[in-house]
């Protein structure tokens, strides 16, 4: 996902230095990498928390789902 957000920003961004024109016709030209871009940016972040649950659960020896105090 990283890499989609990277190479994203990185075309939209040699659109318009390369072909010397502004961000706005960038984003006609590049719009599947706007698209793709900003949709990444929206689900990192779940991603990522599940992630770190799924981590820390993962490495704790008692965690969240121990079936009780014996």
């Amino acid at each position: 996902m990283l890499y989609i957000i990277v190479t994203s920003a990185l075309h939209l961004y040699f659109l318009t230095v390369r072909r010397n024109i502004g961000f706005r016709e960038a984003l006609k030209h590049g719009a599947g990498s706007a698209v793709g871009f900003s949709i990444s940016l929206v689900v990192i972040w779940p991603v990522l928390a599940l992630l770190s649950y799924h981590l820390r659960v993962r490495w704790e020896p008692f965690s969240d789902l121990q079936w009780g105090d014996n």
